[in-house]
């Protein structure tokens, strides 16, 4: 979106149509003088600055990318971790009363099947 407006603006800059206008020129139109070299250095360092602005703006399109993906992990491992602590306080309140819950406190087999 930034890059976008950016390009637009600097595509119907006067600046630029100033260099569209220039570099049709042929014949006798053709100058090469000191204003030619200054602008055309001008030029240079603004596309360099719009390639570095380009550039930037990816890393930085790719850096949101991986902290939204940061920020995911680190949400599900939250829903994970509270989900745990919610089995623990349900364990921590269970008692040897609780659900009709009882130990076996004895050297009997606890398989019938295996007394002789």
């Amino acid at each position: 979106m930034i890059k976008e407006n950016y390009c637009q603006k600097w595509v119907f800059s006067p600046f630029f149509v100033f260099f569209v206008c220039r570099e049709q020129r042929i014949g006798i139109d053709l100058t090469h003088d000191k204003v030619d070299c200054e602008l055309r250095k001008e030029r240079e360092v603004l596309e360099g600055g719009i390639s570095m602005l380009e550039r930037m703006m990816e890393q930085v399109k790719e850096e949101s990318r991986e902290l939204r993906a940061q920020r995911y992990l680190l949400d599900r491992d939250l829903n994970a971790l509270e989900e745990a602590i919610k089995i623990d306080e349900y364990n921590r309140q269970l008692r040897r009363t609780a659900l009709n819950l009882s130990l076996y406190e004895g050297d009997r087999s606890l398989d019938n099947r295996l007394e002789v």
